[in-house]
């Protein structure tokens, strides 16, 4: 029995052995799998702010949401590049701002209520942004009706798609703003100043003197005459840590390989023109032609003389409608130019419009809008006030003001069905135009004088790389990149192949511009992972291919000695010529007890100086010299003073006149505290939030996706 105990006893030790094992098999090999699903996780993070993770699908969301917006208020179907970073970094502050004084706020019980958010919209005291908007065309006035009418249409879901979307960020926005100045106005609330701060702030602004001063310069200084040692530059550096704080960075040096057209690129571009030519010459449509053949597509508008490139313009003001031109090469293109019509245009016309635009792209909405417009047509037809129409139904906040009156334009200026139609107009006619703004009730209100002009077909070749091409200079390019593939055989092959090197110096990884090169990201993102000395596969950028060096790399945080040496020498150089003058000065004092003895005898010119202050940072005859503009403050009249070390050189001074604040009475006590609070308030905002930013970790990456 006892020996049966010790089976029992052992198989359950090994049974719980095994099941051990097998749990912890199971944990670890879940721990693996989850921990490279959180790793895949944390590369899809922008950043990290204040403990929170940014994922991409939630930043890119936003980015996509504000780029609407953006693109809708400036009536563009897409945003350049310039534009979009802009709305990434605008994107990025509104997350800061959530992230850090979120937080703040909820600690601190800062909050926006319904309420007041209606109020900001239709309250007696709306949004000045609000104001804009809902404006009565009679009164030409804020009238919260209209914005009492539009909320209850936004809550109805009776607005477009679109503009429910555009109201719902201006509310966020309008949200945002309010939140922000509840906490602002509580920071700038806490700034004080005191009696005693007045009393001095007055005296330090008030008390002026009138000042006679020398100067010699640390460049007169030969560097022979002072010894910087290792030693001084280490205590220098480590003096000074917190002044060497920097940002990421990185410097390139590169070589392009331009991406150009051969000869064989231009010789089959003249073959293609010259072959087709003749059915260009007998097209029937030769707008249609152009459109199917050209590299660049039909313009369909007059042209007066001179508007037109020399050849151009000389061709189709003498030639006769049909004839063909060309071919000839002009702007890297080869150009065929057939002349379709000549005619008596008007040079220009003069309109005014109502612009009534559909509440939503339904069939419903735009059936309303065109019955709307073709009424007013009908109305202005018999003799109703067209300005007063405009400035009562117009949509064109840009005209309605002005009763629809849009000036004088020429032909193009306009959206081409308002533009074909204004210049198709007898003057006074009426007529109702769709466009993809909606319907116009336009009127001609006067037609300039006619001239010639002439309508004309343009062929264009451009001559560009072809396949071949592209892909001998790729090859060129890729050889470099691969037999010379370090930092050394990269600078060797620069020489011996008489290329020309170009440097890129403290570029970011956040840049997203490099002088001289379009479209760098791919680049720099390679370089925000290598190391010195690396060197890049191939790579595009525009019209080039690029193999670029790393030849520095610097992390963010405190510069490390050897990268500032240089900076640190000469900065320390200059301390110690400051002192090597003071000394040589002060010594000089004692037999030349006198400014002018002084001046004279360091063959130096005095300057002078009237109404300096203690709040004064610059000197006439001087520059920013904080610490002589301090000095001559505190200094008591008609003694000379010490030499002073400041940031250029080294001066002797002596006060010659001093103004002396008078006693102030309480009404300037008042106006000085008002005006030293007035001005810690003012930074109060800013300066708390920038605070709060360096006490928060902050990752940002947003370089790995864009």
């Amino acid at each position: 029995m006892a020996t049966l105990e010790k089976i029992r006893n052992r198989i359950g030790v090994l049974a719980a052995i095994l099941i051990g094992f097998s749990l912890l098999a199971f944990i670890l090999g879940d721990l693996l799998t989850s921990g490279q699903s959180i790793f895949r996780q944390s590369q899809m993070n922008v950043g990290v702010i204040n403990g929170n993770s940014i994922r991409y699908e939630e930043y890119n969301a936003l980015v996509e949401e504000m780029s609407n917006i953006y693109k809708a208020n400036m009536n563009t179907q897409a945003l350049d590049e310039t534009m979009m970073e802009n709305v990434r970094e605008q994107v990025w502050q509104q997350l800061l701002q959530e992230n850090i004084l979120g937080p703040e706020n909820k600690k601190l019980g800062i909050a926006v209520s319904s309420e007041e958010l209606y109020n900001m919209v239709a309250g007696p005291n709306p949004h000045p942004f609000v104001r804009q908007i809902f404006v009565n065309p009679q009164t030409r006035q804020f009238d919260p009706s209209f914005a009492i009418q539009f909320l209850k249409a936004f809550n109805a879901g009776e607005l477009s798609e679109e503009q429910a979307a555009q109201w719902k960020f201006y509310e966020n926005e309008l949200y945002r703003e309010k939140l922000a100045e509840k906490y602002n106005t509580l920071v700038a609330k806490g700034m004080y100043v005191t009696s005693l701060q007045t009393r001095e702030g007055y005296k330090e602004m008030s008390r002026l003197v009138n000042v006679r001063f020398i100067g010699k310069r640390y460049s007169e200084v030969s560097d022979s005459l002072i010894k910087v040692t290792d030693k001084d530059l280490r205590a220098y550096y480590n003096d000074h840590k917190t002044g060497f704080q920097q940002d990421a960075s990185f410097d390139l040096e590169y070589v392009s390989f331009d991406i150009v057209p051969s000869e064989a690129d231009f010789a089959a571009a003249q073959k293609w023109i010259n072959d087709i030519r003749e059915d260009f010459s007998a097209a029937d449509d030769p707008a249609g032609f152009v459109n199917a053949n050209s590299d660049e597509s039909y313009v369909d508008r007059y042209f007066k003389k001179e508007e037109l490139t020399p050849p151009i313009d000389s061709f189709a003001f003498a030639a006769k409608p049909g004839t063909t031109f060309g071919p000839f090469f002009t702007d890297n293109s080869f150009r065929l130019v057939r002349l379709i019509e000549t005619g008596l245009v008007p040079d220009s016309v003069r309109a005014r419009h109502i612009l009534v635009q559909p509440a939503a792209q339904t069939t419903e909405a735009m059936n309303r809008a065109k019955k709307l417009a073709d009424s007013l047509e009908q109305v202005i037809r018999k003799g109703a006030d067209f300005t007063a129409l405009a400035m009562r139904f117009s949509a064109d906040e840009g005209s309605k003001t002005k009763g629809g009156d849009l000036g004088w334009f020429t032909e193009g200026r306009m959206i081409k069905p308002f533009s074909d139609a204004a210049f198709s107009m007898q003057k006074n006619e009426v007529k109702v135009v769709e466009t993809q703004y909606g319907y116009h009730v336009l009127q001609v209100t006067d037609v300039g004088p006619k001239v010639k002009k002439a309508k004309i077909a343009q062929l264009v070749r451009r001559v560009e790389a072809s396949k071949e091409t592209y892909e001998r200079i790729y090859e060129q390019a890729n050889r470099f990149a691969f037999t010379n593939n370090t930092g050394e055989k990269f600078e060797k092959a620069v020489k011996e192949q008489n290329l020309v090197p170009r440097y890129a110096m403290s570029i970011k990884p956040s840049d997203t511009r490099i002088s001289g090169l379009e479209s760098p990201r791919e680049i720099i993102r390679w370089a925000m992972e290598a190391k010195v000395n690396d060197v890049s596969s191939v790579m595009q950028a525009g019209n080039r291919f690029i193999v670029a060096r790393v030849t520095a790399v610097r992390k963010a945080g405190i510069a490390p000695f050897e990268q500032v040496k240089q900076q640190i020498e000469i900065a320390v150089s200059r301390i110690k010529k400051g002192e090597y003058l003071a000394e040589q000065i002060q010594k000089k004092i004692a037999d030349h007890p006198t400014l002018d003895q002084l001046a004279l005898a360091e063959n130096l010119p005095v300057n002078e100086a009237n109404n300096v202050s203690f709040t004064a940072t610059t000197i006439a005859g001087a520059g920013f010299e904080p610490a002589l503009t301090g000095t001559i403050a505190a200094w008591p009249a008609n003694k000379l003073s010490k030499p002073v070390i400041g940031n250029n050189g080294v001066y002797v001074f002596e006060i010659t006149s001093v103004q002396e604040p008078a006693e102030p009475d309480q009404m300037a006590l008042t106006m000085q505290k008002s005006r030293m609070e007035s001005m810690y308030q003012m930074r109060a905002g800013y300066e708390s939030f920038e605070a709060l930013k360096k006490l928060t970790k902050i990752e940002d990456n947003r370089a790995r996706f864009y």
